[in-house]
């Protein structure tokens, strides 16, 4: 289990200056929690998980006086090295969507326009870092989701209004090399429900 607390290093139940720490605790009890993370400058955002390999926390922070959040990968064992996930060129935020099921990708958005809502676009990264990939490749002002992860295909389904108008799904590979549509049309919106096992199949709704 990861956890946050506030920072108290002389435990004397008053909380000290900084954004808060990052705990890890076994289930059944056969350790103490372990500290991997306190922040005494900048900004401690969401704690997203751990991922279900056991090997990172994953969370997002801001740094001393910056409005602009990215994401990290703290190590649960050894020495806790942190990785930061994310650095757009645009220099905007990231923002943590989802996490394949490998555990070995986390998905993320940003904003590839600098200063402004501009094209919001789907990535993906390694958990344990390394150069990211852009899997939506279209340009658009758009509300633009990773929704689901198709494993088997190593792709992921991106629900997106690219044309400008309602929801129509995407599928994107995870390593950058195709993305197109599956569902589109001008009329409603398409949602995305659900895969087949396997993911040769898209459940979704048209509503």
């Amino acid at each position: 289990v990861a956890y946050r607390r506030p920072i108290d290093e002389d435990n004397d139940g008053q909380q000290d200056p900084g954004s808060g720490e990052i705990w890890v605790v076994r289930t059944d009890g056969s350790a103490p929690p372990t500290r991997l993370r306190s922040f005494i400058e900048g900004h401690l955002g969401d704690t997203f998980r751990i991922t279900h390999d056991h090997e990172y926390v994953l969370y997002d922070f801001k740094e001393e006086g910056s409005s602009i959040r990215q994401i990290y990968a703290v190590e649960v064992g050894g020495d806790n090295p942190v990785t930061q996930l994310t650095n757009p060129l645009s220099g905007e935020s990231s923002y943590y969507r989802m996490l394949s099921g490998d555990a070995k990708t986390v998905l993320y958005t940003t904003n590839d326009e600098t200063d402004g809502f501009g094209d919001v676009e789907v990535y993906a990264t390694p958990t344990s870092g390394g150069p990211s990939v852009l899997v939506s490749d279209i340009a658009n002002d758009a509300i633009v989701l990773p929704r689901g992860v198709l494993d088997a295909q190593g792709a992921v389904v991106v629900e997106g209004n690219f044309d400008g108008g309602d929801l129509d799904l995407y599928v994107g590979a995870l390593d950058g090399g195709d993305f197109h549509g599956v569902v589109e049309n001008d009329f409603f919106s398409d949602t995305y429900v659900g895969a087949s096992p396997g993911g040769t199949w898209i459940f979704y709704e048209n509503c």
